[in-house]
């Protein structure tokens, strides 16, 4: 007996780099997914992709084919800027000592 697979597969889109408060990343972002399907086995999938690109409200989607060719995406939205991060860190070093004696303690900002 043969049957039709009519459907479809799972797939999802994941970052495990949490952004900040403001919804920020400020480092190369892995953009994970995960796919199944129960009926007749995955064809395709997106490996694992890195975002490098900075900008905000980045679409990073991914589109996962099961045998008979049923199609599904995922994507997750990114914002994502390398020099916000960058320049914290050169604030944080450029600092130094105040007045030339005691180092400056706690006032770097997280990135």
């Amino acid at each position: 007996m043969i049957g039709v697979d009519d459907d479809a597969p799972t797939i999802t889109a994941a970052v495990d780099i949490a952004p900040n408060a403001a919804g920020w990343n400020n480092t190369k972002l892995p953009v994970t997914f995960t796919y199944s399907d129960a009926t007749s086995g995955v064809a395709s999938c997106p490996s694992t992709m890195v975002v490098s690109a900075e900008g905000a409200n980045q679409l990073v989607a991914g589109t996962e084919a099961d045998r008979p060719g049923n199609t599904v995406k995922a994507w997750v939205t990114l914002n994502l800027s390398l020099m916000y991060g960058q320049r914290q860190r050169e604030v944080c070093t450029e600092v130094g000592f105040v007045d030339g004696r005691l180092p400056m303690q706690g006032k770097c900002p997280k990135g």
